[in-house]
């Protein structure tokens, strides 16, 4: 963070911050609605409980999303930075993954 903050001096920075865990489509489109003209786009990857993908992959992955300009692990967002709730998202998903494949909901 520390590091992203040297280079963005000066600059306008918006901070995101979410675990991405996994990084599905809902999250890339609500990290690119944090955009704002002339800004600069900083995602912070944060730990989530029992993280299905190493925090180095989803930070990979993330680093990927056209709208993003820096990514950065860590637990100490700035105080600024957009959280992206997962639960909503991540709910969804396992919702569709169960009944595509005859679970139903759990």
């Amino acid at each position: 963070m520390d590091e992203i903050r040297k280079r963005t001096a000066g600059r306008a920075v918006v901070w995101v911050r979410g675990d991405f865990d996994p990084l599905l489509a809902a999250h890339a489109r609500r990290v690119a609605e944090c955009r704002r003209d002339g800004a600069e786009l900083a995602v912070m990857i944060g730990e989530p409980e029992r993280p299905l993908l190493a925090a180095r992959a989803r930070a990979e992955l993330v680093a990927a999303l056209r709208a993003v300009d820096y990514v950065c692990l860590g637990t100490e967002a700035p105080e600024e930075a957009i959280r992206i709730d997962e639960e909503p998202v991540r709910s969804e998903f396992l919702e569709r993954v169960r009944a595509r494949h005859g679970g139903g909901s759990r």
